[in-house]
């Protein structure tokens, strides 16, 4: 699958705490756009499970809230395949 692009931006890691979270901030310059994330893990010794989870503010275009219910369909399958990488890569350690 040919990746998506949607011009330049920038993942900057804010924050990390071994085997429970890392905090990111996302800035799609090509669209205006800024928001903050984080996966947290959470493992009972035998399986973990990561959540990942993004916000942010749309704010300045009238049209933002409603580009807002595309977000799955368009981001939603990156991020699906990119739990199922780290999934993957988390099983080969």
């Amino acid at each position: 699958r040919k990746p998506k692009t949607f011009g330049s931006g920038r993942m900057t890691f804010t924050h990390a705490k071994h085997n429970e979270l890392i905090a990111y901030e996302l800035d799609l310059a090509g669209l205006g756009l800024k928001s903050q994330g984080e996966l947290t893990l959470q493992s009972d010794g035998q399986w973990t499970q990561v959540t990942w989870t993004m916000r942010g503010e749309l704010v300045g275009n009238i049209v933002w809230p409603w580009i807002a219910l595309l977000v799955d369909p368009v981001f939603g399958r990156d991020f699906r395949d990119g739990l199922v990488n780290l999934k993957t890569l988390a099983e080969r350690a």
